[in-house]
């Protein structure tokens, strides 16, 4: 009888002690499948970046500038065009300034494009490493706040001139809600702009 009050004690013991393991499994799995999530706006972030606005005014006014001189080689070419126009047709001088015209006018065109060209790959390196920076601040965040996933998420009106790129607009919002609670975006530009602040101040 001794044993057999053993046993079931025993048994007892083990069938309290199962759920108990059972529930610590449980929680232990939910804190495994519950990641940390957050989200941001890869856009606001861009346009208020204050290195971005620095780079961007550098670029217009390297665009200002290069159109000035297209302007100055545009002008010499009018005024030349409008001398020959005065020039009896087939004199030796007419030739001359003709040939004279159209060497100003080859170096006009090929001014114009290679500043395009030039300003073009600058914009996109200079877009390509801002983006680089970026990245690197939201995961340096995500490490410090032990975020485990990040969503991009916008706010761009949905206002368009036709229903082609209205829908665009709509097919490129993976997100339609957003807790404010998860958006990091002034997290992160903080970060991005106290970081610039500095590397201007040791310039």
């Amino acid at each position: 009888m001794r044993s057999m009050c053993a046993v079931f004690a025993w048994i007892s013991a083990v069938v309290v002690l199962v759920p108990a393991a059972s529930s610590g499994a449980a929680d232990a799995a939910q804190d495994q499948a519950a990641p940390r999530i957050a989200a941001i706006n890869v856009a606001k972030v861009f346009a208020n970046y204050k290195k971005t606005q620095d780079l961007d005014r550098d670029l217009r006014a390297s665009r200002e500038q290069k159109q000035q001189v297209a302007d100055e080689k545009r002008n010499e070419v009018t005024k030349l065009r409008e001398s020959i126009a005065l020039l009896e047709i087939g004199t030796e001088e007419r030739k001359k300034k003709e040939e004279e015209l159209w060497k100003k006018e080859v170096d006009l065109e090929a001014f114009r494009k290679v500043t395009e060209r030039g300003l073009a790959e600058r914009h996109r390196d200079t877009t390509e490493k801002l983006y680089g920076e970026i990245v690197k601040a939201i995961e340096d965040y995500c490490r410090e706040q032990k975020l485990d996933l990040v969503v991009k998420v916008d706010d761009t009106p949905l206002t368009s001139q036709t229903v082609d790129e209205l829908l665009f607009k709509i097919n490129q919002r993976k997100f339609l809600y957003c807790s404010p609670k998860l958006d990091i975006t002034d997290a992160v530009l903080n970060r991005l702009n106290k970081g610039y602040s500095k590397e201007v101040i040791e310039k």
